[in-house]
């Protein structure tokens, strides 16, 4: 999932949000008019794939919210060997960093995950025709990400979830010494980073325990922009849709 930046809107979206507010007593300055422009398309083209996957029965905000959590509640796994972590890692070689061997392989990891977008854009065009979006709107969408990803001032992250966890050691009925059968514990992935650490391609943040988790989704979400309703909301409501 992509982050940091906004959702790219519509001309009339744009026009809709300043008449929301005028209407509102809350009129916007120039520059909070000029910043209704600026959103990202790739960001946008994924917000419409997830809410189209949903439509198509798959249950991406619900798998989302499940592992944000971690595996801590899920009866069959040891509290105390649970843990969860946001991987954060450039969408294009953007990032530099000081040292000029590990800048190269920030650079390469980049334009791995590029590459990457490019051929998930085109992924994308089959689910989206089918829940109303007519390839020449597709097409235009796809146009704008495809720049986004060129330019060099397009400065984006995507996000990673993972969560992990060791089930409960059980002892086995046919141990001759009663003890478990299963291995001993390794050390858990939370006990070799912290949060924040910085890794030599990725930001990573590491949660230990399920509130640490939560707070930081709290966190993430508190400073994300109020999306506009998907395009094909607004299909399946037999709206029209005007760039």
């Amino acid at each position: 999932r992509t982050t940091i930046l906004p959702i790219a809107l519509t001309d009339k979206e744009i026009r809709e949000a300043i008449a929301r507010s005028e209407q509102k007593g809350l009129p916007l300055s120039e520059a909070e008019k000029a910043s209704l422009g600026e959103g990202a398309w790739l960001q946008r083209i994924t917000y419409e794939v997830v809410y189209s996957a949903t439509l198509n029965g798959s249950d991406i905000p619900g798998a989302e919210e499940a592992v944000d959590e971690g595996l801590w509640r899920m009866n069959m796994f040891d509290p105390a060997l649970c843990g969860a972590s946001s991987v954060f890692t450039p969408v294009t070689p953007w990032p530099r960093m000081r040292d000029p061997e590990q800048s190269q392989k920030v650079k390469y990891a980049g334009s791995l995950m590029r590459q990457d977008a490019h051929n998930a854009l085109r992924a994308f065009h089959p689910l989206l025709r089918k829940y109303g979006v007519s390839q020449s709107i597709i097409d235009q969408w796809t146009a704008a990400a495809d720049w986004e990803l060129t330019s060099q001032k397009f400065r984006c992250w995507t996000r990673l979830r993972v969560a992990w966890g060791r089930r409960k050691q059980r002892k086995e009925r046919g141990s001759p010494s009663g003890h478990s059968t299963e291995p001993s514990p390794s050390p858990s992935p939370s006990s070799s980073g912290t949060k924040g650490q910085q890794f030599l391609l990725h930001q990573v943040e590491v949660y230990n325990s399920r509130e640490e988790a939560l707070s930081a989704k709290e966190a993430r979400l508190s400073t994300r922009d109020p999306r506009p309703l998907p395009f094909v909301a607004r299909l399946a409501r037999g709206e029209s849709i005007a760039l």
